[in-house]
This record gives structure tokens, C-alpha cells and sequence, in this order.
């Protein structure tokens, strides 16, 4: 499959996510406390309300078996060679590896104290490397997004847990949990491969190629602190990894997305994200940051 050449954002967009970026840089160098000062209005923390991998039933998530056909080859996450450079393990737990596929889809409907809460059909399979401290984002598709596909449409009161940021959050606790693994082992989230025509879009004009990101030997390295790397860390596929960070500080720790790596193959486009950690010292400098609005309502 030849790959599709991609307009870049216009500066309506650019700008938009490239605002939206710069204030998660902000927010994820940052304590709670202080991400929360930074927004307007301010408030006394950012933490979100789901910890709790139980949360998924509570909303009228389900195991979505269908989704577990995965591979890191086309139709999957064609991350592999990536993954091997990296020297993490390629292999699927069923054939011996460490990479757990976890996925839930939207199915059953909830009463949820006075409001009913129908299915939307969301669907958000990740495949998970506890030990290697690795998210690889492969299908996250929104109630908001799926809703509008079904009929009758459903374009309105979704299910409070329906960000990505969230979701992804208790797959990976729960993976890490049952090997161990402290949660503040996360290392690189990986968005495989990218469908959307915004983030798309973006990394064209981030990366001044229409056509198609290099290979993973010859990968564009942003950092997220760069106006390229603002605008990829705001798109739709960047803030779900962000927002992770900024409202996950008390398990987690306070991390940062360094650096985003802009790589493909075939015709597939895949995004890496690589997480550090903040020194304490950093943190306590980073307190006189200037204030910035977060976007939380703005996740996909």
C-alpha cells in the first residue's frame, strides 16, 4: 500500500494544538498542586477520580475479545522494528512474551445515579510491556467518536470514564499490578498506528513531509518542548498521553514527555513518546512557570 500524502495542519489547527501542548509541558514538570494553580481558574489539584481497574464495569466496559488479534506487523502496531532497536521483547504473552494485550469496548448500559448511561460501542486496546515500562496505544476509539456511528445516534452523556488518559491509565495499572511492577516504571507510550486525519495533519507540517515519516532508523525526533513538539503533544493522539502524566502524579510520579519520536512504515504512521522523570530540584524551579490553561475537556 503506497503511502498517502497529507496536507499540512493549517494555522487554525497548528495553533490551537500547539497552545494546548505548550500548557501540558507546563503541567506534566510540575506537582498536583502547583498543575492546578497553573489553570484558569485555578484549583486545588488535577488528579483524576479513576484508579481502580474496577472503574471499567462500573461504566459498562466489557472485555473486548475481537480486538486481541493483534500483531506488530500491518493491521497491528507496525512498531516492530522499533521496538527491537530498543532491545524490548517482541513477542505476545500467548507465544512466550511479555506484550499483554488489554481491551475493553463500551457495551452495556448503566444507571449511574439519576442519568442512564447507554452503550456506545468505545473501544481502547492497548498492548502493555509491564516489565519494559511500555504502552503501545493501538485502537482508541471514543464513545463520543463510536456514538455518532451507531444507530439511533448517541451524541451525548457519555460515560465519565471515556478519556483516553483514564483509560489507558488503569490498563496499565492493571497490567503492572499483576507482575509487580511499580507504576512509575513507564518508560515510552507508543500511538500505532495514527488514523487521524488531525494528528496526521499535524505531523506533516511538524515534520515539513506530506508523504510519509521516514523508517524507524532514519525516525524525527521532536522535542515536546518545541513548537513542532507542542502542536503533536496537543493532537489528539499526543494529549491522551499527557493528561495520563499530569493527573497521575501520586502513583506515578511527576514525568514528562521528553521527546517524541515521528517514524513509519509501509503505509502506516506511528508516533513514539518518551517519558522521564523529574528531579525534585526541577520541580521546585519550574513553580514560578507562567500560567497556562489546561485543557482537559479537550481529550478525544
Amino acid at each position: 500500500m503506497s503511502p498517502k500524502a497529507t496536507s499540512p495542519a493549517k494555522d487554525t489547527t497548528w495553533n490551537r494544538n500547539k497552545t494546548r501542548g505548550r500548557s501540558f509541558v507546563a503541567q506534566m514538570a510540575v506537582s498536583d498542586k502547583d498543575a492546578g494553580a497553573l489553570c484558569h481558574p485555578p484549583r486545588e489539584s488535577v488528579e483524576s477520580h479513576f484508579v481502580n481497574s474496577v472503574d471499567f464495569k462500573i461504566w459498562g466496559y466489557t472485555d473486548h475479545v475481537a480486538s486481541r488479534d493483534f500483531a506488530f506487523l500491518p493491521g497491528g502496531a507496525n512498531i516492530k522494528e522499533a521496538l527491537e532497536d530498543l532491545n524490548i521483547d517482541t513477542k505476545l504473552k500467548k507465544d512466550g512474551g511479555c506484550n499483554e494485550i488489554s481491551a475493553y469496548r463500551h457495551t452495556e448500559e448503566r444507571l449511574i445515579g439519576s442519568k442512564t448511561y447507554k452503550p456506545s460501542g468505545a473501544r481502547y486496546c492497548t498492548c502493555i510491556n509491564a516489565s519494559a515500562g511500555v504502552i503501545i496505544s493501538w485502537q482508541a476509539y471514543s464513545p463520543a467518536y463510536m456514538g455518532t456511528r451507531r444507530y439511533p445516534r448517541l451524541t451525548s452523556n457519555f460515560p465519565e470514564l471515556r478519556f483516553l488518559s483514564d483509560i489507558m491509565y488503569l490498563q496499565w495499572a492493571e497490567r503492572a499490578a499483576a507482575h509487580n511492577v511499580d507504576l512509575g516504571n513507564l518508560r515510552y507510550v507508543f500511538s500505532s498506528p495514527i488514523d487521524n486525519d488531525e494528528t496526521r495533519a499535524l505531523i506533516a507540517r511538524a515534520t515539513g513531509d506530506t508523504a510519509f515519516p521516514p523508517p524507524w532508523a532514519r525516525r524525527i525526533e521532536l522535542s515536546a518542548d518545541s513548537e513542532g513538539g507542542h502542536a503533536l503533544l496537543g493532537s489528539p493522539n499526543g494529549r491522551g498521553v499527557a493528561m495520563m502524566l499530569i493527573q497521575h502524579k501520586r502513583t506515578m510520579g511527576v514525568k514528562v514527555v521528553d521527546k517524541i519520536a515521528v517514524f513509519g512504515k509501509g503505509a502506516d504512521v506511528s508516533l513514539m513518546f518518551y517519558i522521564k522523570d523529574v528531579a525534585e530540584e526541577s520541580v521546585e524551579d519550574l513553580k514560578k512557570t507562567d500560567s497556562l490553561e489546561l485543557m482537559i475537556g479537550a481529550q478525544p
